[in-house]
């Protein structure tokens, strides 16, 4: 892609916070360059990943630390069905900020600083879910994928850690394990958290298989005894 022309400023209360990478430095920039007509600005993890040849996560990240940080507002924008529309991220100017420029600026790395460094280190950092980001995790989806907008709504509010293809590869695995009537819908699955269950791949052959909560079952997903398991896994 061709790189924008235009030159970005980094202010003191940014360019001296010892908590920020380097990385999220350039990012603050970078949406302040943007946004510098309207005040707004509107670009997606896919534009700031492609111009820093980096990943969306990282991006999303990054957003949501500047965003922790005080130094920018990020609104999602939704439509009247609530499904996710666009990304709005503001800048929040010195003197909205709660604490003074010099303050940020000239105060040591002491105790105080060092508390709040371990505090945000140790908080969980959830990957930002966008329309993107759901694309990608549907494009990679086996198996039945029907309702589509009700899996979007849900995606949206999922936490976790994991990127979209990991998703999609958790949700794939059943399809390995049981026959696809007994796999939940793509929306179901995500609004049960269903990224979390445990899955053994290594006990399944094509006549049983052992389910999520330990329970011996056929291929057409009958409960069965032990014994019966055992029989059946040696045709």
């Amino acid at each position: 892609m061709d790189t924008p022309n235009y030159y970005a400023v980094i202010p003191a209360f940014v360019r001296y916070d010892r908590t920020l990478t380097p990385f999220a430095k350039i990012l603050y920039a970078e949406i302040t360059a943007l946004a510098s007509k309207t005040g707004i600005c509107w670009a997606s993890n896919r534009y700031f990943a492609d111009l820093y040849v980096t990943t969306r996560e990282t991006i999303s990240r990054t957003v949501g630390r500047l965003e922790a940080k005080g130094y920018v507002k990020v609104k999602m924008i939704k439509d009247d069905d609530g499904l996710f529309v666009r990304r709005e991220i503001s800048i929040i100017h010195p003197t909205q900020l709660s604490t003074p420029n010099d303050i940020l600026v000239n105060t040591p790395v002491d105790k105080k600083v060092k508390k709040n460094s371990t505090s945000n280190n140790n908080k969980i950092e959830y990957i930002q879910r966008d329309v993107e980001d759901f694309e990608l995790f549907w494009s990679k989806l086996n198996g039945r994928k029907k309702n589509k907008s009700d899996a979007l709504k849900e995606y949206m509010k999922i936490e976790t850690k994991m990127n979209a293809e990991d998703i999609a590869n958790c949700f794939n695995k059943l399809l390995r394990v049981r026959d696809e009537k007994y796999v939940p819908y793509p929306h179901r699955w995500l609004r049960n958290e269903g990224w979390n269950e445990k899955v053994e791949e290594d006990v399944v052959n094509t006549h049983v298989y052992v389910s999520d909560d330990e329970i011996y079952r056929d291929r057409e997903g009958y409960i069965i005894s032990k014994k019966e398991y055992e029989e059946l896994q040696k045709k």
